[in-house]
């Protein structure tokens, strides 16, 4: 189940997931509740806290930001939607069963505090320091271990399909794909937390080869600033032999502390192993 806050000009959005570790979210009742206070807007499944959120924005094109907590200071309405088809789940087809499409509500509750603080301030942004020598991408030659499906350094996705493994060794990372699933992204390897500032020119580089001759496609995207491309998906055929790829690219939208680095090896035609190491983002004068 996703939890998802949309706001800003250009569109931006954060994400909280949660995945049950058995069963599923249509086979019984599961209670989502949202906590917003002034500068703070918290998500919870079932008593869990799946994402918190205090840094949003607006803004009309071309002008300054709207003062904070603009658009989150006047009244909403609660919506409960029923969507049928979409980016996600595809629009239906004629086949499509509509036999078990039942929205079923138990209870809605709405409270209110009887009093909160209203003079609150937007959060100052956090932004990555380099390595010494310049990089920005932390563990970028796999010489350490990592835990692959937590929020440190790098991170190993599957969706949409998609199946696979990812491990670090020799000083490198192994991605083996066993189902190439449905979208580009359907098998992902992500580094987030690049801090990409507007009117700074970047540079991407690493190494890869694969067991067999495959593309991937590479690029450097916004997930906070409604997943527009920095560094944009770039398309790159690689080979058995191990070679160095280099990308440049220069920040023209607002400065942004969540800039994300993805290799992504979904449906592209092979499920070649794909070998990666070497990786930097490094600001060029």
């Amino acid at each position: 189940a996703y939890s998802t806050v949309h706001y800003g000009e250009p569109h931006a959005q954060q994400q909280g997931t949660k995945e049950l570790k058995s069963g599923s979210f249509s086979s019984d009742f599961h209670e989502y509740s949202v906590e917003w206070e002034p500068g703070e807007i918290r998500w919870y499944i079932d008593n869990d806290l799946v994402l918190t959120v205090n840094d949003w924005f607006t803004a009309v094109s071309g002008q300054e930001e709207k003062p904070y907590p603009a658009p989150f200071d006047q009244p909403f309405f609660v919506q409960m939607n029923l969507a049928v088809g979409g980016d996600w789940p595809k629009n239906p087809t004629e086949d499509t069963d509509f036999t078990k499409a039942e929205f079923v509500i138990d209870y809605v509750r709405v409270y209110q505090k009887p009093s909160y603080d209203t003079n609150v301030k937007k959060p100052e942004k956090k932004y990555r320091e380099a390595l010494a020598d310049g990089n920005f991408i932390y563990n970028g030659d796999f010489k350490e271990k990592e835990d692959l499906t937590d929020d440190k350094d790098w991170k190993f996705l599957l969706f949409e399909g998609g199946d696979g493994v990812a491990e670090i060794k020799d000083g490198e990372i192994v991605i083996t794909t066993k189902n190439e699933g449905t979208v580009d992204y359907s098998v992902q390897l992500v580094q987030p937390e690049m801090p990409i500032i507007k009117g700074k020119k970047y540079k991407v580089s690493f190494d890869a080869y694969a067991d067999e001759n495959r593309d991937i496609i590479v690029c450097v995207s916004a997930p906070t600033a409604g997943w527009i491309r920095y560094l944009q998906d770039t398309t790159l055929g690689i080979t058995t032999e191990k070679k160095t790829y280099t990308y440049e690219f220069e920040m023209k939208d607002k400065d942004d502390p969540n800039g994300r680095l993805e290799f992504n090896m979904g449906h592209r035609g092979s499920t070649a192993t794909v070998h990666i190491t070497n990786v930097r983002l490094e600001e060029i004068k």
